[in-house]
């Protein structure tokens, strides 16, 4: 079972950020309704968080990353990204790298999974169209970013 005690803290920095990166992204393809989504994202946390109990790095990341009171403080490496989606990507294929040479393929699904939850979840907070009726709950800005951020985490989608 991997565990904080495996990362630097560096590389701990890289798997905090990367689904807080990604639920950023999320969120400025279709800016305007920050308050729902950053709801959306503290709630996506904590039931990710939930979802994956059986996966010990990842109730570790819960903790230290909490977007309610943050206790990490060890910033990602500085990443040379134009927009926050490539960013997002960026810190996504990084992660994967990082679990693939110390975690189970088990471990490396769900942490993809727990990213993609909450990216999802941000998404899907807001609804679209004129006054948020009449259009899909994920605008195609949206579906496009939550794309990116699935091939970032999985080169095999392409």
């Amino acid at each position: 079972m991997t565990r904080r005690a495996d990362f630097s803290n560096q590389e701990w920095a890289i798997l905090g950020n990367a689904p807080l990166a990604a639920a950023a992204a999320v969120a400025l393809a279709d800016p305007g309704h920050g308050a729902r989504e950053s709801e959306a994202l503290i709630t996506a946390w904590h039931d990710g968080g939930a979802l994956y109990q059986n996966v010990i790095f990842i109730q570790e990341l819960v903790e230290d990353f909490n977007p309610e009171r943050p206790r990490f403080s060890t910033p990602p490496p500085k990443i040379e990204a134009v927009t926050i989606l490539e960013e997002a990507t960026q810190l996504c294929q990084m992660a994967i790298a990082l679990l693939s040479a110390r975690a189970s393929e088990e471990e490396c699904n769900a942490y993809s999974n727990f990213v993609i939850h909450i990216a999802t979840q941000v998404a899907e907070a807001a609804g679209s169209g004129f006054l948020n009726f009449g259009g899909p709950a994920v605008s195609l800005s949206e579906q496009s970013t939550l794309r990116a951020i699935r091939i970032a985490l999985d080169p095999n989608l392409i």
